[in-house]
């Protein structure tokens, strides 16, 4: 038993420090030696445990999807039981959130982007559903309830639910990553803080919500 608890600790040691490193650097400019200092262990331990640099990443890409996603699953058992505008503006907020207390999530998204999604497309040929992004969960979650607004007249028909969703979701990852950069527009204002996040959050879900619902 000792064993099998020091091994995931281990394991969980070695994900943490790749997914940093990866974050910052890259698959690319990642080094497995950086990694191995950073997680406090010898490097064949690494290997023993992922097999090559290539497969710690898929590890460290599959364990940040699933943390997104179960956070979002979350919020939607209880959007779920709300009316369908109500129901956009919990999973629009809880994706805010979820990117904000998750900044590596939109770094190493914007790293496969930039590789032509190597991790996904390894992660997707080996059949495992967390190779497709958030964006996907979400439609599938959020389509029944968007169909039944659509029908009550309290969202829009001419709008491509799924399109709406991507736009979403890109556009809370957009400014989360750009907090850095905004902050030096914006020198005399905390953009980090709980209540300019919170502000941010609610005035680009009032922006979504007012292209998407009717009323």
């Amino acid at each position: 038993m000792g064993d099998t608890r020091n091994a995931e600790v281990t394991r969980g040691r070695i994900l943490a420090a790749a997914e940093t490193i990866f974050a910052e650097e890259g698959f690319s400019g990642a080094r497995v030696d950086a990694i191995a200092a950073r997680a406090q262990i010898n490097k064949q331990m690494l290997y023993h445990y992922f097999g090559d640099k290539e497969g710690l990443y898929v590890a460290v890409v599959r364990q940040m999807l699933e943390r997104v996603a179960n956070r979002m699953n979350e919020a939607f058992d209880v959007a779920e039981h709300e009316d369908p505008v109500e129901a956009l503006h919990t999973m629009l907020r809880a994706y805010f959130d979820t990117v904000q207390t998750e900044p590596n999530y939109s770094k190493l998204i914007i790293h496969e982007a930039i590789h032509g999604w190597p991790a996904f497309t390894a992660i997707e040929r080996g059949a495992d559903t967390m190779g497709q992004d958030v964006a996907d969960q979400l439609f599938g979650q959020l389509s029944p309830l968007i169909q039944q607004g659509v029908a009550a007249g309290t969202l829009r028909a001419t709008l491509d639910p799924r399109l709406v969703i991507v736009l979403a979701t890109i556009l809370c990852r957009i400014y989360i990553l750009l907090l850095p950069r905004l902050q030096l527009l914006w020198p005399d204002e905390p953009l980090d803080s709980p209540e300019r996040l919170t502000w941010a959050r609610e005035q680009l879900v009032e922006l979504l919500m007012h292209g998407f619902a009717t009323r």
